[in-house]
């Protein structure tokens, strides 16, 4: 058996898979040597689907063990099945305990599959069990009639609240993961520029709306991670608003920041910025956390509100939402018609029936409607 020095060793190297995924295959081995070079399988299953989710081996024949997956799962066919599922989190189960030696020789699963393959089960261990996943680690014998000794037993007790502890901080980091993903699709699909800033200025997210404004390099850029204006003083003027939120941010100051208007070298109207501290609830402990968001606008890009879902929202026809559209842009019913080469008549038709199925009596009624509805949203 190991000392407990290569023990220790082996727990250091657990904690390193949680951010280095890869090393789940080397570190098996590394447990498996832990019991003699046996083989071992570590399975996740979701408990509301029974979905099979990831599976690491060691020493493990693949063919064997995608064969046991799919064809000896049942209570019918594999007398551990049962006992197996009635485990709970920690709980570690000897297969001899449910059905000796001789009795699981004369089973249909160990002549059909667990004896060809030369992989006995000896001990199942459900590792972690709860509403999201469970996972289980099985150790096997090559042959029939070995048993899980005193010190082998110790060692797993040793290793098991660590490796428990290693699936949960995974899960946990996945979770994290799948929500900053979610809150980064979140903010792609706003027709608003959006920039996070930690507490050094620096840019540590931008959206897609905003990376499109500063990729034009026309009143505002980044260079070397922070934000920049088409002339200095109006880059010292956003540095300023910039820190004072910064400082509102980490209780050093109590600046709101404030809104910019930053000029153009091409002489379109200038670009709008509002520049607001994080809430105090958003700052966590980190090197640099986000200390400042940064709202921006491009008063040229004309956001065209998508036809399909005026469609769906209002029940409005073809016709109707590409009038519709026009007219959220400002566009008067000459300049529509023009557009959609239909007569005055009929534009004025089709403003009765936007009018009607969207329940406002002017133009302006309708912008502020359309302007603050769903349809805003960018579909992916």
């Amino acid at each position: 058996m190991p000392h407990d020095d290569k023990l220790l060793a082996l727990i250091g190297q657990l904690y390193d898979v949680v951010l280095e995924p890869h090393r789940w295959p080397r570190l098996m081995e590394a447990i498996s040597d832990l019991f003699g070079g046996v083989p071992i399988q570590l399975g996740q299953r979701d408990p509301k689907t029974a979905e099979q989710g990831r599976i690491i081996i060691a020493r493990t024949n693949p063919e064997g063990f995608r064969t046991f997956t799919e064809n000896y799962r049942h209570p019918g066919i594999n007398p551990l099945t049962r006992s197996v599922q009635a485990l709970s989190a920690g709980q570690i189960l000897r297969r001899q305990a449910v059905i000796d030696d001789d009795m699981f020789r004369r089973t249909v699963v160990y002549n059909e599959l667990f004896h060809p393959y030369r992989e006995i089960p000896l001990i199942t261990v459900n590792v972690m069990g709860d509403s999201s996943m469970t996972a289980y680690l099985g150790i096997m014998a090559k042959e029939l009639g070995k048993s899980f000794g005193t010190d082998e037993m110790r060692v797993l007790e040793q290793l098991l609240p660590h490796l428990q502890r290693v699936l949960q901080l995974e899960q946990r980091l996945a979770q994290s993961q799948n929500l900053s993903l979610a809150s980064s699709e979140a903010l792609d699909r706003l027709q608003v520029g959006v920039i996070v800033l930690d507490t050094k200025g620096e840019i540590q997210s931008i959206n897609q709306r905003a990376t499109a404004i500063v990729e034009l390099a026309d009143g505002l850029v980044i260079t070397q991670h922070q934000l920049k204006a088409a002339r200095s003083d109006d880059t010292n003027a956003l540095h300023q608003l910039i820190h004072q939120a910064i400082q509102t941010t980490t209780a050093e100051g109590l600046g709101a920041g404030g809104f910019l208007n930053l000029p153009r070298p091409s002489g379109l109207r200038p670009l709008q910025l509002l520049i607001t501290p994080m809430t105090r609830q958003a700052f966590w402990a980190a090197s640099q956390p986000p200390a400042a968001l940064i709202f921006v606008t491009d008063p040229e890009q004309e956001e065209e509100l998508p036809a399909q879902m005026l469609q769906r929202l209002y029940g409005l026809t073809n016709a109707e939402s590409e009038m519709a559209i026009l007219m959220s842009q400002g566009h008067g019913l000459t300049y529509a018609a023009e557009q959609l080469r239909i007569t005055l008549n009929t534009a004025k038709t089709h403003q009765r029936q936007i009018f009607a199925k969207t329940g406002v009596h002017r133009q302006a009624e309708l912008v502020r409607l359309l302007l603050t509805s769903l349809a805003r949203i960018v579909q992916p």
